[in-house]
């Protein structure tokens, strides 16, 4: 258990010339991030398993944030690209932008959602499936700001 540790403590003590500090940093919070909003929707999924308690189709919107996030964090930035599938930096920033205008409009449909189908307390159920739906979607959009703000495009080797 110590090695592992100790590993752990060496990859963030580490320096290279090619990876900084806060770009690691910035991956592995981004990842966790992730990971937990699709955590908890799989645990909506399984608890929730009947179509009446949590319809299936609201899992769509987890599906498009995820792509949204895709959309963000594999498109570069900086005014120097210009090469690849991305001709021109104005249409990487078009792509970026297209990907947060879909990622907070998911973070929008699951607020509404929320409110519409188990706030309002329809029946028996438990408000959890929509906070989870409303979770996923945060936290989703929230991993991907952190990823493009925190991480610099030229530490590639961070991925």
């Amino acid at each position: 258990m110590s090695s592992v540790i100790r590993n752990l403590r060496n990859v963030f003590e580490r320096e290279t010339e090619d990876i900084s500090l806060r770009s690691r940093v910035v991956v592995y919070c981004s990842g966790c991030m992730f990971a937990i909003g699709w955590w908890l929707i799989f645990d909506v999924a399984v608890v929730y398993s009947s179509q009446g308690d949590f319809p299936h189709p609201y899992h769509a919107i987890g599906v498009v944030a995820t792509v949204a996030f895709i959309m963000i964090v594999a498109t570069p930035i900086s005014d120097d690209y210009d090469g690849g599938l991305f001709n021109s930096p104005a249409t990487s920033r078009f792509i970026i932008f297209t990907g947060f205008m879909i990622g907070f409009s998911c973070v929008i449909a699951a607020v509404w959602i929320m409110f519409q189908d188990y706030v309002k307390f329809k029946g028996h159920l438990s408000a959890w499936p929509g906070v989870a739906l409303f979770l996923q979607n945060l936290l989703i959009f929230s991993s991907a700001v952190i990823w493009k703000i925190g991480r610099r495009d030229n530490d590639y080797l961070a991925l």
